[in-house]
């Protein structure tokens, strides 16, 4: 075979199998979402355990989320936790300096309160990488606007442009709890 002829043979072949079928062994089943709820004396604890973020077969991997949420007679701390449950390095690619945001709803779906709202945040892309295995978790807290007797949803909010994602979870406020001074 003369060389001018296998050149673009070579290169033809490079490119057939670099856009060539590939195989996913880390695809995983979808769980269905969970929630665990637990009270004791004046504090509850709401944990949404959640299902990967990507609904159908996509080629890039999967990132799941849990979201905690506890009251107190103080103050509601949010906790959510974005973990790379694959052998890949992933990389979460924000527009913004936000993050993340928390949001109360209440039951019938007003937002009573919002972590992001009124605040300030940079307008840069960052990039953060998750590796595989790793978790990233992100808190936050609400004490300083009391709320009413009752029934709440909390979201939160994964604020990347290519694996965003929103968590729920319900969780109660007694008589007790956030109580005005």
């Amino acid at each position: 075979m003369s060389s001018r002829l296998l050149i673009p043979v070579l290169c033809v072949g490079a490119v057939a199998f670099a856009c060539g079928p590939r195989t996913h062994n880390e695809a995983s089943t979808p769980r269905k979402d969970s929630v665990l709820v637990a009270q004791s004396g004046g504090t509850t604890l709401a944990i949404q355990q959640g299902a990967p973020v990507a609904t159908r077969k996509t080629t890039k991997p999967r990132v799941e989320a849990q979201l905690y949420v506890r009251t107190s007679e103080s103050h509601i701390r949010f906790a959510l936790q974005v973990m790379n449950n694959t052998r890949k390095n992933i990389e979460l690619t924000f527009p913004t300096g936000q993050t993340h945001d928390f949001v109360i709803l209440d039951s019938a779906g007003r937002e009573m309160w919002r972590w992001g709202s009124g605040r300030m945040f940079t307008q840069t892309l960052r990039n953060k990488l998750l590796g595989g295995g790793e978790a990233l978790e992100m808190e936050e807290t609400m004490n300083r606007k009391p709320l009413p007797p009752g029934r709440y949803t909390a979201k939160a909010f994964l604020t990347s442009a290519n694996y965003p994602l929103v968590q729920e979870a319900a969780f109660t406020v007694n008589a007790t709890t956030i109580a005005s001074r």
